[in-house]
């Protein structure tokens, strides 16, 4: 399970907590991606690299934002670029990410209550778009619904990929019925912009 996804699970599971600053964040490009993260005030996070052999496609940064409200509720937007060690023909590669992401957030103890996958090349790469409402019960009494959306896109010469996530964990009794506008437009911004150079 990669950095984001494990970001999502977990905020679903035990709440949200990342580090960051509050300040301003400047738009993202590394690897043949580009992104906007989110910069308004009470969102915190920023960029940190993943430790080398942690990761087995390749090396890695993470991109982590959040905007923290009550116990177990929260909204988040993160991002993994990865630049693989070796190329990857990148509609085999999105063929294959198809076959994993349902499978991250429908495992004890989340249950996924509605889930959809499409091809949607928007972008300007290959890339899949999900959304997936998950539902959890971590302890007695406590239930809790993740809204989550995100991309998985493959740079077209093979040399990168990147997952965003963006998404809201709350009570089930008050969860919204759709993405905040400002995860909408962190999950909007996401352009292929160039080869997957570092």
């Amino acid at each position: 399970m990669s950095a984001v996804h494990l970001i999502a699970a977990g905020a679903l599971t035990a709440g949200l907590l990342l580090c960051g600053s509050s300040e301003a964040m400047a738009g993202e490009s590394l690897a043949g991606f580009s992104f906007e993260p989110p910069a308004v005030a009470g969102w915190t996070g920023g960029r940190s690299e993943v430790p080398p052999g942690k990761l087995w496609l390749g090396n890695g940064t993470d991109f982590n934002y959040e905007k923290p409200q009550t116990e177990g509720a929260g909204e988040f937007a993160s991002a993994r670029v990865i630049r693989f060690f070796q190329p990857h023909e990148p509609r085999a590669f999105i063929a294959a990410a198809k076959m994993t992401v349902r499978l991250l957030y429908d495992r004890p103890p989340m249950k996924v209550l509605s889930f959809s996958l499409a091809d949607d090349d928007g972008p300007g790469g290959p890339c899949l778009r999900y959304h997936v409402v998950s539902e959890a019960h971590p302890r007695a009494g406590v239930d809790r619904t993740l809204l989550l959306e995100g991309w998985t896109c493959a740079n077209p010469d093979g040399a990168s990929y990147i997952e965003m996530v963006a998404g809201v964990v709350a009570p089930t009794a008050s969860a919204p019925a759709s993405l905040p506008a400002l995860q909408a437009a962190f999950l909007g911004s996401l352009r292929v912009t160039a080869a997957g150079a570092p």
